[in-house]
């Protein structure tokens, strides 16, 4: 189900909902007022919850379209080291999205002396965990929802 679908329906049913409960509400009663402003909240909540999924739906897709542009510009645009740091960047950005991911990928970035330019940018390592780090994209390729 595509995110209009979702916010379509969300409103739908809320809406129908709320047509239902008025018609179950007495038209002279105290508590009249109450009930409608009640129902008008959960509608604002519903759409509220839509809001919230669609951003992070949108989130994840155009962090799925980075990873995978990332991928295929790989062996042009980035030298090993500058594909790891520019990996690392992106989960940093996106570290709401993937938090584990950033902290696994800041550890080895961190415990092989990525960050402070002490490996050397020829070393197995270097290339080792640049092609891991493709991996790690490749995963978020994998998972994220399709389009």
């Amino acid at each position: 189900m595509d995110i209009f679908n979702a916010v379509n329906l969300t409103v739908g049913l809320t809406g129908s909902v709320a047509s239902i409960a008025s018609l179950l509400i007495p038209r002279n009663n105290k508590n009249t007022k109450l009930i409608h402003a009640i129902y008008i909240f959960m509608f604002i909540v519903s759409v509220g919850v839509g809001v919230n999924y669609y951003n992070k739906y949108s989130r994840t897709i155009n962090a799925k379209k980075s990873a995978q542009q990332m991928v295929e510009n790989r062996n042009m645009h980035y030298t090993h080291r500058g594909y790891i740091l520019a990996t690392l960047s992106f989960l940093e950005k996106n570290k709401d999205l993937f938090p584990d991911t950033y902290e696994r990928a800041k550890l080895m970035c961190e415990k092989n002396h990525i960050i402070d330019n002490v490996a050397d940018s020829d070393s197995v390592h270097i290339v080792e965990i640049s092609f891991a780090f493709e991996g790690l994209l490749k995963g978020i390729i994998d998972i994220s929802p399709q389009d």
